[in-house]
């Protein structure tokens, strides 16, 4: 029997592999196990499925971008509580490995809402995570994408570490930010 742990983790995982297969094959007994699969863990977390669930949107009829709206609507709601949380109006992590690829992630993902529901999204939460990772940060005006922008990041943590080189177009983990 999985853990707790492991029981909310393994949905999200073989909803992830479905997704992937449903894009790739186009067969509908992907979308069928997706459609199992996906609605419970909505229900659960929204903004955990959101970006699976928008990014199949092509390879579905009317009815399911229908129901998906509601969970839209509830992830555009829940925005305005990281636009209270500090003055980037972005997820900016407290702690681990900074936050780049966590504001990153977001912003791709409203990203993918903005042209699925313009009704629902404007650009200003695409364009917040761009401005964050582009150096409007706290503690410097630095880009954390390597070789984008002015002043940018000369090396990032990551497998050419050791050389004291970069690979353009990377993304260094970010500020931490202390509570």
């Amino acid at each position: 029997k999985p853990s707790e742990q492991e029981a909310r983790f393994l949905p999200m995982a073989e909803l992830s592999a479905v997704s992937q297969l449903l894009i790739t094959t186009k067969e509908t007994q992907y979308a069928d196990r997706l459609n199992e699969l996906l609605w419970p863990v909505l229900d659960r977390a929204p903004a955990a499925a959101i970006l699976t669930a928008v990014r199949v949107l092509p390879y579905q009829d009317a009815a399911y971008k229908a129901k998906l709206q509601p969970y839209v609507a509830k992830y555009r709601a829940s925005l305005g509580e990281i636009e209270k949380q500090n003055p980037y109006g972005v997820p900016i992590s407290m702690g681990g490995w900074a936050g780049s690829s966590g504001v990153s992630a977001w912003s791709i993902t409203n990203y993918h809402l903005l042209k699925a529901y313009p009704d629902l999204f404007g650009p200003e939460h695409v364009y917040r995570g761009l401005q964050y990772l582009l150096g409007r940060h706290p503690a410097s005006n630095v880009s954390l994408v390597l070789g984008v922008g002015v002043r940018t990041k000369n090396m990032a943590y990551g497998s050419t570490r050791a050389d004291f080189t970069f690979i353009p177009g990377g993304v260094a983990p970010g500020v931490l930010v202390l509570k």
